[in-house]
């Protein structure tokens, strides 16, 4: 599990090492039987899919993955 910091007005960059990387985004589509698709923004950083977003102390948890 990695906890990183994130850039205060862009929550899309996250620190690592000296400097800021941009988190990769991707949109989806789920289809929910029953119910209407959703839609959803997917974020990974260079170990893996963030988990969440603790907004109020600016840290993002990511899940380290060897698959890319």
């Amino acid at each position: 599990m990695y906890v990183y910091e994130l850039k205060k007005g862009d929550p899309d960059s996250y620190r690592y090492k000296s400097g800021w990387e941009k988190m990769k985004l991707i949109r989806e589509t789920i289809d929910v039987k029953g119910g209407a698709a959703r839609d959803v923004e997917l974020r990974f950083t260079r170990h893996g899919p963030v988990m969440a977003v603790d907004a109020a102390s600016n840290r993002a948890f990511a899940m380290r993955t060897v698959w890319k």
